[in-house]
């Protein structure tokens, strides 16, 4: 009886090892693949001929749904990347089982050009690779420069507004 439990505990383990494994190894191979929605200014869905993956943009914070400038930031991410092959470079998966990611477009990537349009923020608490030090000056150059978002006296940060909100509830 103890054997026996033991046999399926380690077979659950080797399982669920494995499946993770496997999850993360799949999350950190570039692929190519066409965008087929624009869910919102950080979110977007994109396909190849393996599978549809809904991607999340890697170290930016698009300005939520009912927030100043959410429109425009969903609008220039589907002016951009809609319909379009992009390269997208895999970071991690999130808890809502999104793939976290860079989206290259050419020589740039929707993720710095919603920070150079002033449509984003840069995401410090979740922006750790090399390029984040790039896409921290280039949104300190949209804000300087006064840029949507940045044309607000007091923007709201995505993440601060979803507590305020919740805060409210």
């Amino acid at each position: 009886m103890k054997r026996r439990r033991i046999c399926i505990f380690c077979g659950l383990l080797f399982f669920i090892l494995f499946s993770v494994q496997s999850h993360y190894v799949e999350a950190k191979k570039a692929f190519y693949a066409k965008v087929t929605k624009v869910i919102d200014g950080d979110s977007l869905k994109v396909s190849n001929e393996k599978k549809t993956y809904e991607i999340r943009l890697y170290g930016i914070d698009a300005p939520e749904y009912d927030q100043p400038y959410a429109s425009e930031a969903k609008g220039m991410v589907k002016n951009i990347a809609l319909d379009q092959q992009v390269q997208i470079i895999p970071v991690e998966w999130d808890k809502y089982n999104r793939l976290v990611a860079i989206v290259n477009i050419g020589q740039s990537s929707v993720n710095s050009e919603l920070l150079r349009n002033g449509l984003a923020w840069y995401y410090p608490r979740y922006c750790t690779m090399r390029v984040c030090g790039v896409w921290k000056e280039t949104a300190k150059e949209a804000r300087n420069k006064r840029k949507n978002i940045w044309s607000q006296k007091k923007p709201v940060a995505p993440w601060r507004w979803k507590q305020l909100k919740y805060q409210m509830k």
